[in-house]
């Protein structure tokens, strides 16, 4: 009988993949856009980051959005947030 491997190993196995960590990414961001969530895009970056040993890279963050006709900005916030003392 073959013996199986936990899915976080063979998940992390797979995100080695930058085909597959791309999909992904563009699936959790989908789920983002869906349901408002966003632990699911962070939970994403965060798996990807843990395989890569570091931040993700912006390169690959920034093709992945790319790709789903996106792109990383930097914008003022229309309210500004005034902290609560």
């Amino acid at each position: 009988m073959k013996r199986s491997i936990p899915y976080d190993t063979y998940h992390q196995k797979r995100l080695e993949d930058p085909e597959y960590a791309k999909a992904y990414l563009e699936a959790s961001l989908e789920a983002y856009h869906e349901d408002g969530d966003r632990e699911v895009f962070l939970h994403a970056l965060r798996n990807i980051a843990a395989v890569q040993g570091d931040a993700p890279k912006l390169h690959f963050l920034d093709s992945a959005l790319e790709s789903l006709g996106y792109r990383l900005s930097v914008e003022p916030i229309e309210e500004p947030v005034v902290p609560s003392h």
